[in-house]
């Protein structure tokens, strides 16, 4: 068979797939405009987004989080579902979506220790990187071997609690 007639079958084509194929470029061209003007683009309007976070230690931040991802949703039309799980069994879980090839569309990895390990499962977030570093002044080094690998940011770092710096 060649090259032309190998077509996949709409069934075929996993839910993450056609979120990366198709949402890698509006994401990428979208999600820094999304973040400072507070509102997603009519693409992603009713649709929906799972986000996995740790259980936050500090229990407010959770509340805080749940009423902030919630104003958002409603606001842009967006179904956010958030799970938490106690921060030590996020590298099963993550090790778990990955194998399977679905999963969370965004995950909090509690200081993106393990983007190196899981970097081919991942969007390149190097523009919106580049955009935040832009605005608020760049990154210290530190950031850099928890966020970039193969030159291409993974993550954005916020903090770990064994590297406040960042």
């Amino acid at each position: 068979m060649d090259d032309l007639t190998k077509t996949a079958a709409p069934s075929d084509v996993s839910r993450r797939a056609f979120l990366k194929q198709t949402g890698l470029g509006i994401t990428g061209a979208s999600l820094a405009t999304m973040l400072e003007a507070r509102q997603a683009p009519a693409q992603i309007r009713g649709t929906s987004l799972r986000i996995l976070l740790w259980s936050h230690f500090v229990p407010a931040y959770d509340v805080w989080y749940d009423q902030f991802v919630k104003e958002w949703g409603d606001k842009n039309g967006v179904r956010v579902r958030v799970d938490r799980i106690p921060h030590l069994e996020l590298p099963a879980r993550l090790a778990a979506e990955f194998a399977a090839g679905s999963g969370h569309d965004v995950i909090y990895n509690n200081g993106t220790i393990l983007t190196g390990l899981y970097h081919k499962h991942l969007l390149d977030v190097t523009d919106i990187s580049e955009r935040l570093a832009n605005k608020w002044g760049g990154w210290i080094p530190a950031v850099v071997p928890v966020s970039v690998v193969e030159g291409r940011w993974y993550a954005i770092p916020d903090y770990y609690i064994l590297l406040p710096m960042l």
